[in-house]
């Protein structure tokens, strides 16, 4: 049987036992029930005891229960998880911490060398992604933060010297810095240095791969195909579960009187 034969026959299931399980819990929590009689293609049936009808019913429910669940193995279901979408999240994420934290270190930073008198501006964004080669033939990923730093000053000389400082203190948070430039034109003093961030310790975080999986859940059909209609067949077992606890309590508490 091909994969989109067992697709299409979970699907069907599915419906199937999505129908059982809303009738179990109209029945449970309406109190809808069946009457003693019923009139099909001209037919009158008298039924003795209609409560027995929602045994069959339970019983179709248990197979077709039974039916999905073997589809749904036989799907494999982290198979046809969206797991690019959650990928693509997880890189989108990292690339925004990587920018957040960036920022707040170099601000810390340039706000304590560069005075407000000086009438400072700071420039942080995203600059890029890069790929550079590591020891051992692996290959690292970077999201590259840039950083460019303008005040009014008299010494040429001080750009490179305040630049060579914040590339000291960017290093010492764990970042790599390559390339830049440092400048003095019209009374002011500039430079730019682009922090490299690595990508792997920041998208291996528990919570931004949490994060991930929930957005990659809620954005495509994988809960609604494949989670939902579980939850939903579920159902009807934890309402009767819990009216025959509230139905034993009900008697153990008359037996105490």
């Amino acid at each position: 049987m091909s994969d989109n034969d067992t697709q299409e026959r979970f699907f069907r299931e599915r419906r199937l036992l999505l129908g059982i399980s809303v009738v179990l819990l109209a029945h449970q929590l309406l109190g809808i029930t069946v009457g003693n009689s019923a009139e099909t293609l001209g037919l009158r049936f008298e039924v003795a005891d209609p409560s027995k009808i929602w045994w069959a019913v339970w019983a179709i429910w248990l197979w077709t229960a039974v039916c999905v669940v073997q589809q749904l193995n036989s799907i494999r279901p982290r198979s046809v998880y969206p797991e690019d979408r959650n990928e693509e999240t997880r890189d989108r994420l990292s690339d925004r911490i990587a920018v957040h934290r960036v920022r707040r270190a170099a601000m810390k930073h340039l706000r304590f060398t560069v005075p407000r008198k000086l009438s400072p501006k700071f420039e942080i964004a995203f600059a890029v992604r890069s790929r550079a080669d590591a020891p051992g033939g692996q290959l690292r990923e970077y999201t590259c933060v840039n950083v460019a730093a303008r005040w009014r000053c008299g010494d040429p000389n001080t750009a490179a010297e305040k630049a060579a400082t914040f590339e000291a203190a960017m290093k010492k948070a764990g970042w790599e810095i390559s390339g830049g430039s440092a400048g003095f034109e019209r009374g002011e003093c500039n430079f730019s240095r682009p922090v490299n961030v690595r990508i792997v310790p920041i998208r291996d975080e528990r919570w931004v791969r949490v994060s991930a999986t929930a957005w990659t859940l809620l954005s495509t059909s994988f809960v609604t195909d494949y989670l939902a209609p579980l939850g939903i067949a579920v159902a009807p077992i934890v309402v009767a579960a819990y009216q025959a606890a509230a139905h034993y309590c009900g008697l153990c508490s008359g037996v105490v009187r």
